[in-house]
């Protein structure tokens, strides 16, 4: 049941909203604006589980350096995961669609990847 996990759909919940917000206000949508708007969500899907380690590493003692552990990790995942968005975008506004869908594609498994385990690690903390 959705209830059971609040404290995960809920911030879950935020990173879609913040998505559609940013898609939607003020601006008319357009193919190239939806498609510059996927190429960011690897980028907050990560910050989502980095907040998601956070809590796990602040939810016991016993979490401290593993939790630290994983937000280096994650860190500098975060960091090629920024490069990886803004080389698609560029890529894409060249012309260069193909490549530029391989790097988002790369990109969005990578952090939903580190959702999952980020969420693994809260459920079994």
């Amino acid at each position: 049941m959705i209830f059971d996990h609040l404290d995960l759909f809920l911030p879950i919940a935020l990173v879609v909203l913040s998505f559609l917000l940013k898609l939607f206000i003020d601006q008319n949508v357009t193919a190239p604006l939806i498609i510059k708007s996927l190429y960011e969500l690897p980028v907050d899907i990560l910050f989502l589980a980095m907040s998601f380690i956070v809590a796990f590493t602040l939810s016991s003692y016993n979490n401290i350096n593993y939790g630290l552990i994983y937000l280096f990790i994650f860190f500098i995942i975060i960091l090629f995961s920024i490069l990886g968005w803004r080389r698609s975008i560029k890529l894409f506004e060249n012309n260069k669609k193909i490549i530029s869908a391989i790097i988002f594609i790369i990109n969005f498994n990578i952090s939903s990847f580190c959702l999952i385990s980020s969420v693994n690690l809260i459920i079994g903390a």
